[in-house]
């Protein structure tokens, strides 16, 4: 049996405690008995957007209002002098960034005068899990799609013949039957050509792509059609290397998701759809026996037209799922499909005013160049001559 042999108490480890403490998942938030922040660690920085500069130094109560269930439980701490902890807090350091976090406060030394805050994100179990559930919808949609394109696609193109030679045939007065067959007809046809984009075998190669022209595309073809009476607002990180994905489909994904929203918003005044980018570097993704992947870019989309159903939101990316009159279902369950054939993850929730997207794709990672054997030079001597 091999033996383990016992680390010395007295070994020294190259690593520091800074160190250490920067590489924590978790935000970390060291303050006084006012509520300052003296210092932060972790994934601080990443978890509030905010730099460590503009941290530091500032009151819980001006980073996330004076009205903050943070707050509350710091004071609670303070009281009891004892650690004490809350689930799914909503915090807001900034208008634009609502997260929900587990946090706990613990008083320093024993005494009020300082207190060890650490924030946990609810984010990344939600994101694992909402991957899992839209790897399986992806199956599933396949196996139905292959099934359905080839049971239905030819008897409905007899069915339409047949009704097409009617409506010749027919009297004036008698042809709104037969052409009411005509667009029925084409309305499976179109449900079924949907279907089909699951079953498309072809591996779609992975290029650099700038996420932003993307959106512009996306933004321009919403305005010009469905989201005319919406306001279109885009807070995009000028800074954002390409990331890797396919074009096309990408389109399709934000398109797809940028008319759920205008769909959601309906008629409604003061309707607005919120396109952001941002980069978040701490997000790692991959669960048991999978490779974990690195899922830098964040693109979300959020609207306020009221949210999502909450009978509905766990199984939104399932097909057939759907919240809106007359919806196919099959809009998400598509762009779900898309984004996993990405290595990306997609989650959703509900904010104070609607729902919100959050598509996470991979950074593109220039190919390695390949190394010369006697094999390939061979192979490019003969494509040369």
């Amino acid at each position: 049996m091999t033996r383990t042999k016992p680390i010395s108490p007295n070994r020294r480890t190259s690593v520091d405690t800074e160190s250490i403490v920067a590489a924590l998942p978790i935000g970390l938030l060291v303050v006084d008995e006012h509520g300052i922040v003296l210092t932060t660690g972790g994934i601080a920085e990443n978890l509030l957007q905010m730099s460590r500069s503009s941290i530091e130094g500032k009151s819980l109560a001006q980073i996330f209002g004076e009205n903050s269930p943070l707050v509350g439980l710091m004071k609670k701490a303070g009281a009891n002098l004892n650690t004490v902890m809350e689930h799914d807090m909503r915090l807001c350091a900034r208008k634009d960034n609502t997260m929900i976090v587990d946090g706990q406060v613990t008083p320093l030394l024993d005494t009020s005068e300082g207190f060890l805050i650490t924030l946990q994100s609810r984010q990344i179990p939600n994101i694992v899990g909402q991957q899992d559930s839209v790897k399986a919808a992806s199956k599933s949609v396949s196996g139905l799609a292959a099934m359905l394109a080839h049971e239905i696609k030819n008897p409905l193109s007899g069915i339409r013949g047949a009704a097409q030679l009617l409506v010749r045939r027919a009297a004036e007065d008698e042809k709104k039957f037969p052409k009411l067959i005509c667009r029925e007809v084409d309305r499976i046809s179109g449900l079924v050509n949907d279907l089909e984009a699951f079953t498309d075998p072809k591996p779609h190669a992975t290029q650099a792509v700038n996420i932003h022209e993307v959106l512009n595309h996306v933004s321009d073809v919403a305005k010009a059609g469905f989201a005319s009476q919406i306001a279109l607002k885009a807070i995009y990180d000028p800074s954002l290397p390409v990331l890797a994905g396919n074009y096309d489909r990408l389109v399709q994904v934000f398109l797809n998701l940028v008319k759920n929203g205008a769909e959601a918003i309906g008629d409604r005044e003061g309707g607005e759809l919120k396109l952001t980018t941002a980069y978040r570097s701490g997000l790692w993704v991959g669960g048991e026996g999978e490779k974990r992947r690195k899922l830098p870019f964040e693109i979300t989309v959020e609207d306020n037209g009221g949210g999502i159903p909450l009978d509905i939101i766990d199984h939104l990316f399932e097909p057939f799922v759907t919240g809106h009159e007359g919806g196919t279902g099959l809009g998400l369950a598509l762009v779900a499909h898309f984004v996993a054939d990405m290595d990306g993850t997609i989650e959703c929730e509900n904010s104070d005013e609607g729902a919100i997207f959050k598509v996470h794709l991979p950074a593109y990672v220039e190919p390695p160049l390949e190394k010369p054997t006697p094999e390939n030079q061979k192979q490019k001597r003969m494509k040369h001559d």
